[in-house]
């Protein structure tokens, strides 16, 4: 079903024999996708549905709810006050449906509770760590259309403490309960045929005198060849422009995303009149209590001047956003600084500090990235100079940063904050085989007291990973340029940082710019590498083929409880192409994995489009995936731009929070401003987008707002 992180698939096929055998995969899904959704599904977990008097119950310990799978066939989500009771009642055309009595069978294996209402129409719930999904097949066409027009209607019964009503018009309707401080969408619809047809689909929702609901979807399928599928797994949820949109603007060089707050960097923005010229702008959009977005604010610095790159990197965290200018000027041409901004209890943004390296120099670009969590701030400084090698903890960097010998080495620094809202110096790091044009610090990410730093042009011909601070030999044999690293540092309690483990691909190349994106959440790392050149498609395919240049991959390290690291997936595009660029992006957030390829080419639109046409110069594509808590990866869903164009480079900067999935195209033409506009004049070259996708991809997975 639409529901707010639901994954409802409507499958309807006519190989329904085998009753409760899940053998054969649902239209639209492949043997491989169907057997890695079968791998999500262990036999005792937290999340084991277990036998009561009238059915089943289960924990999602993950997200906090309660499920009751009834014998009636009605299933129970509830968390706090929160309840929300679906039964199907029944399916067929226009008013004429054939209401649907008692499951015939019903049992519970691990997380999954299977349902069959009859030889035609079976459902199943999935409860697991990623949250809860539902499914729904049906065997045929219900019975005959008694008019021409009459849509086909799946009705389900739904009965809810929250106030249920619906939004927007036609294929874009939707609904939302809202209660006590309490918002759940069910969202807009894609339906399809076997031929891979788009059908059109809608809700409704009809009040009933006992206080109920009854929601349908009304597909209209008279084109179409079954089996139908249905599949609200993203939907685009909203398109976002400046309130100033210009030419050559760059609107969505940078993106971050927070619950209800989005931050977009426009680092090529001039201000009012372009009497700055790029000196740079950031726009925060907010979502209100109706679940509609708007733009909240327009920051620029304090001392915004020309060339700034305000915007050049982002971050978000609660109610701080961090912002790097790599082009300020003091105190040596682009030196760069980072800006940050603080919400209040009104809502409103203010500047409250503006950090710089202690050791700046000239064309140093500090503020390249910035990475947030909490009151810890990263700063990434990838063409600072020092020769030095390893960690200096304390509040400045000391002689260490003071040799200049190593010409685009580069750097990372550690600020964070007291109780007072006051930002000092922590810790000034350097990789742990410093060397001129390594790039240490083109991206940086951090969660809690674990950070990793990017160097894409490190050079070593290692393999794999190495841990603590003096990696082998062979890491400084240079062997393999531009093949790229990462490092990963941690905290001890005292405050102080040390290099926990040094990685490399499991296939490094010259070339391959490993590190030069990056994602951590918990003990899991995203790493990007955006030129790696296998042709390899989907999880953990063949890695040393290179016949595709430049097409990138991502790759997932995992952490082990002594603080082991190691390489757990190899992530590729299910449309590998040569010069895509996978992996010139990265983001991550518990299960959810999002990669950029900026120049990906296919023409296709939206959600799951044709993948392979290759018929436009670059308009850029994103992928994102999910883990199944048991290691295993796959890919989700391949997304497009509303209004793809050439040259837009959508995939360029990504963003996810685990609900919602950004997505910015900086070289985007439209002339529209602010969320939703007219997405089709293509007359403002380069003014730059972000489309905003909401994951339907399970239940509830995002809690009660």
């Amino acid at each position: 079903m639409a529901i707010l992180l639901a994954r409802a698939l409507l499958a309807l096929f006519l190989l329904f024999i085998t009753p409760l055998s899940l053998a054969v995969p649902p239209a639209g899904l492949s043997t491989t996708d169907w057997a890695a959704i079968q791998a999500q599904l262990p036999t005792n977990t937290p999340y084991q549905a277990r036998p009561v008097a009238d059915g089943w119950q289960a924990q999602n310990p993950a997200h906090g709810f309660r499920l009751h799978f009834a014998r009636d066939g009605s299933t129970t989500v509830q968390s706090g006050p929160a309840r929300i009771r679906l039964r199907l009642q029944g399916v067929g055309y226009g008013q004429n449906l054939a209401p649907v009595q008692k499951p015939e069978a019903q049992q519970a294996r691990g997380g999954r509770v299977d349902i069959r209402w009859n030889g035609q129409l079976r459902e199943w719930w999935v409860n697991k760590a990623d949250g809860v999904e539902q499914w729904l097949e049906l065997a045929q066409a219900p019975g005959r259309r008694p008019r021409p027009d009459a849509p086909l209607r799946v009705e389900l019964q739904l009965h809810s403490n929250l106030q249920a009503s619906l939004a927007g018009e036609g294929q874009a309707r939707h609904l939302l309960l809202r209660g006590a401080g309490q918002r759940i969408h069910f969202r807009k619809l894609r339906v399809w045929d076997a031929d891979g047809q788009a059908l059109p689909a809608r809700m409704a929702l009809n009040p009933q005198v006992d206080g109920t609901s009854l929601l349908a979807y009304e597909i209209d399928e008279r084109k179409a060849r079954y089996p139908l599928t249905i599949d609200p797994a993203f939907v685009q949820e909203a398109y976002l422009k400046a309130s100033n949109t210009g030419s050559l603007d760059g609107f969505g060089w940078s993106v971050a995303v927070d619950g209800n707050t989005v931050a977009v960097g426009a680092v090529n923005e001039g201000g009012s009149g372009d009497s700055l010229s790029n000196s740079g702008a950031v726009y925060v959009f907010e979502r209100d209590t109706n679940g509609d977005w708007q733009q909240a604010a327009y920051l620029k610095a304090s001392n915004a001047a020309s060339d700034d790159r305000f915007g050049s990197s982002v971050a978000l965290s609660g109610n701080t956003l961090v912002v790097g200018a790599t082009g300020v000027d003091d105190p040596a041409s682009n030196s760069g600084a980072v800006y940050v901004f603080e919400r209040d209890s009104m809502g409103s943004w203010s500047q409250q500090a503006i950090l710089q390296a202690d050791n700046a120099g000239g064309s140093d670009n500090f503020g390249s990235s910035v990475a947030l969590s909490g009151d810890t701030l990263v700063v990434g400084v990838p063409w600072e100079a020092s020769g030095a090698a390893g960690v200096t903890n304390g509040g400045s960097s000391g002689s260490a940063g003071s040799d200049d010998s190593a010409s685009g080495a580069g750097a990372a620094y550690v600020f964070v904050r007291d109780s007072n809202g006051n930002w000092s110096q922590q810790a000034y790091l350097k990789a742990s085989n410093t060397e001129a044009y390594d790039n240490f610090g083109s991206a940086i990410a951090v969660d809690g007291d674990t950070l990793v730093v990017g160097a894409p042009s490190e050079s070593s011909d290692f393999i794999g990973v190495t841990a603590g601070p003096n990696p082998d030999v062979a890491n400084d044999n240079n062997l393999a340029s531009f093949s790229g690293a990462a490092y990963v540092f941690v905290r001890d309690g005292n405050g102080n940082w040390r290099q926990q483990a040094y990685l490399k691909a499991s296939n490094t190349d010259a070339g391959d710019n490993f590190g030069y994106s990056l994602a951590i959440s918990g003990n899991r790392l995203l790493v990007g590498a955006r030129f790696e050149d296998s042709a390899a498609s989907g999880i953990n395919g063949d890695d040393n083929d290179n016949t595709a240049a430049q097409a990138g991959a991502a790759y997932v390290f995992v952490r082990d409880g002594n603080g082991n690291w190691s390489q757990e997936a190899y992530l590729k595009a299910s449309n590998t192409g040569a010069g895509d660029s996978f992996g010139v992006s990265v983001a991550l957030a518990g299960n959810l994995a999002v990669v950029g390829a900026y120049m990906e080419d296919s023409s296709s639109t939206g959600i799951d489009g044709n993948q392979a046409d290759n018929g436009l110069h670059d308009p850029g594509a994103a992928y994102v995936f999910v883990h199944d808590g048991q290691g295993h990866w796959r890919q989700q869903v391949y997304l497009k731009a509303s209004n793809t164009g050439s040259d837009d480079l959508f995939g360029w900067s990504v963003a996810t929070d685990g609900t919602l999935v950004l997505v910015g195209a900086y070289g985007e033409f439209s002339n529209a401003t602010g969320v939703n506009g007219n997405q089709g004049d293509n007359s403002m070259l380069y003014s730059g987008a972000a489309y905003l996708f909401f994951s339907l991809g399970e239940l509830f997975a995002d809690g009660f707002e």
